[in-house]
């Protein structure tokens, strides 16, 4: 019982003796700390997603304002170019040079003094002036404009047409001052002369009308600019900017993003009228683009869309991450966008995240050191095994044993793992002894339990071969050099058999017996069996010739082959059995190998079936037959026709011949 305690309390105050439980309690307990760290990370990212929804919202309330005094703005200018070209000495004035006359001097001050008043009464307009139906400027608050011609300008071809237009900011030839023109058709009521014109003042009074010219105010790009330069979010970083139509930025503080496009605009886009010298009097004749694509859709399509919001990374414009809030005005086709930086109000979340984040990588630290030890106790054997394991394929048992050094789970592993290592070795040597006794296909049979006491009739070629004069050789030559020149020989007959497949059932001396289709079915068994012998016959010609270099004698063999059905199985008692073949085939061959000794010149004899099943075939091609007859054959009742390989000689040189 003592001993126990001790052997428990030795236990416990080692960690490589721990169970495998305990460890991976002490794993868990690390891991749960990985929650509370994703738990901090994802409350605040979801902090920060709300507190960004907020202000996202704000910035969308201050562009929707300023579009909203935009739309006043534009409202109103619209209204003074109305006013204008409703003017009564506004179309008798354009009237009476419509009708190649020359309008009073009264008339024309009148008409001046009105168009200096709009002006005057108005700090945003540039200028107010009239074009007649030609586009020639006939009256204008401006000297400079006074003749010029006017008719290639949309402002007065879409009013002259369709009633009134709305320019997007332009930059005027005359002054090189950016601006929006408003334009409004001027129309004198049919039935009326140009002095009955001036005190028309009722529509009702007309009964037809018919265009004059046309009544043009330009507003200074300045109020613009002013109304959205001067825009800024609540914590006085960032600022806002206007896009027109295409997504032109048309008004902005930074002048690195003015007149550029967010997004690039396509070929067709650029050849319309409105791109045409829109920006060339300032220097500008290209609209580079900023990149934007995503952002332009959303601020051009926001009317449609309903989109008031957009996140621009910090792959963009700007430095580092912004948020853009937008409002598409009512009025035209532009859309005013306030943005500022994400760290405006994301940095004090931050601080709060990484502030979470450094406390839980402390504790983090702490444990993952403990984690690190525990595993290390876990994987180094592990690692151990594995290596063992690789060994084991490699087949190299003196390298597989692990030393695991524990006393856990783990370390009994260990221990039976180099138990099966020490099985594996000696079940290998075994194995090894084994298969020098019989051939490799017999052994994987036997060891796979396939081969029992008994056998299994197939149809098989069966080759037998002997050595000629041995007998003789023995006499003369000491045991160990018999032995010697047995094995050269029985080396050279085996290495050249090998490509063939053949089974080598047995060494009978100074004999060899080879089946070919057992104990591995071979459709093809007698050109294998063929292919042998002439391999055979070649490999006995270089064996001579190392033989007649060291002064010693020639070898020579004859060669039986007959093919057949025949036994094949284990043969022999429970206790002790032998592989081999049975059958009339058997007999054949080595009968036919006897009668080669009575047929010089013909060390190669095959019987009718073998030569009939070679015809036609790669190896059938290569030897040349030649029957002799029916043969009588010693212990067998019938005659069997044996053929010779007449190429043999042909292939073979003489003196291998025997």
């Amino acid at each position: 019982m003592a001993g126990d305690a001790r052997r428990g309390g030795r236990t416990w105050a080692r960690p490589s003796a721990w169970p495998i439980a305990v460890k991976l309690a002490l794993v868990l307990v690390v891991v749960s700390i990985v929650p509370m760290a994703a738990t901090t990370y994802v409350d605040t990212r979801n902090s920060l997603e709300l507190v960004e929804r907020a202000e996202l919202g704000k910035l969308s309330s201050l562009a929707s304002a300023t579009a909203g005094r935009l739309d006043q703005l534009l409202d109103d200018t619209q209204r003074a170019a109305t006013l204008v070209a409703l003017d009564a000495d506004t179309a008798a004035l354009l009237a009476a040079g419509a009708g190649g006359g020359e309008a009073s001097p009264s008339l024309r001050a009148a008409v001046q003094a009105r168009l200096g008043d709009v002006v005057r009464a108005n700090d945003d307009l540039a200028s107010t002036f009239l074009l007649d139906g030609k586009g020639r400027c006939i009256a204008s608050t401006r000297a400079e404009e006074l003749g010029r011609d006017f008719a290639f300008r949309e402002y007065f071809v879409v009013a002259l047409r369709d009633g009134r237009f709305a320019s997007e900011i332009l930059t005027g030839s005359t002054t090189k001052l950016p601006g929006i023109y408003f334009s409004r058709r001027v129309e004198l009521r049919a039935g009326l002369d140009a002095r009955d014109a001036r005190e028309a003042r009722d529509a009702r009074e007309a009964r037809e009308a018919r265009a004059v010219g046309v009544a043009v105010v330009k507003l200074t790009g300045d109020r613009v600019t002013r109304l959205v330069d001067g825009l800024r979010p609540a914590g006085g970083v960032g600022g806002a900017f206007l896009v027109d139509g295409y997504g032109v930025v048309v008004s902005h503080a930074d002048p690195r993003f003015l007149y550029r496009s967010l997004g690039p605009l396509a070929p067709e886009t650029l050849a319309l009228p409105v791109f045409e010298k829109r920006f060339s009097s300032i220097g500008i004749d290209r609209i580079e683009s900023l990149g934007l694509t995503a952002l332009r859709d959303r601020m051009v399509g926001a009317k449609e869309a309903g989109t008031t919001d957009y996140r621009l990374g910090a792959d963009g414009a700007g430095a580092e991450r912004q948020i853009v809030g937008f409002a598409p005005l009512r009025t035209k086709s532009w859309t005013v966008g306030v943005y500022e930086p994400e760290r405006v109000f994301s940095e004090p979340l931050r601080r709060l995240e990484r502030r979470s984040l450094a406390n839980a990588a402390g504790v983090f630290a702490l444990v993952t050191l403990i984690a690190i030890l525990l595993a290390r106790s876990i994987v180094r054997p592990l690692q151990r095994l594995v290596e063992g394991s690789r060994a084991i394929e490699r087949r190299d048992f003196a390298a597989a044993k692990v030393d695991v050094g524990a006393d856990d789970e783990i370390g009994a592993l260990g221990r039976a793992f180099n138990t099966m290592v020490d099985g594996l070795r000696e079940r290998e040597r075994e194995l090894e002894v084994f298969g020098r006794m019989v051939s490799p296909e017999v052994r994987q049979k036997l060891l796979n339990g396939r081969l029992e006491l008994g056998g299994e009739l197939l149809r098989a070629a069966v080759l037998f071969c002997d050595l000629r004069g041995f007998s003789t050789l023995s006499e003369q030559m000491a045991p160990q050099d018999v032995l010697g020149l047995l094995n050269e020989y029985l080396t050279a007959m085996v290495e050249a058999i090998a490509p063939y497949q053949g089974y080598i059932n047995n060494f009978i001396g100074d004999a060899i017996v080879v089946v070919f289709g057992a104990p591995i079915p071979q459709s093809d068994a007698e050109e294998r069996a063929v292919s042998a012998a002439l391999a055979m016959r070649r490999a006995l010609v270089a064996l001579n010739e190392r033989r007649v270099a060291r002064g010693e004698s020639r070898l020579a063999n004859g060669i039986g082959i007959s093919v057949g059905e025949m036994v094949a199985g284990q043969l022999g008692s429970p206790d002790r059995m032998l592989y081999t073949v049975i059958g009339d085939a058997v007999n054949v061959a080595s009968r036919l190998e006897s009668l080669t000794k009575e047929h010089a010149g013909n060390p190669v004899l095959v019987t009718r079936a073998v030569a009939d099943a070679i015809a036609g075939t790669g190896v059938g091609a290569r030897v040349r037959t030649a029957s002799l007859g029916l043969v009588k054959l010693k212990g067998r009742g019938e005659p069997v026709e044996a053929v010779t390989l007449g190429s043999v000689e042909s292939i073979v040189p003489a003196a291998a011949a025997g």
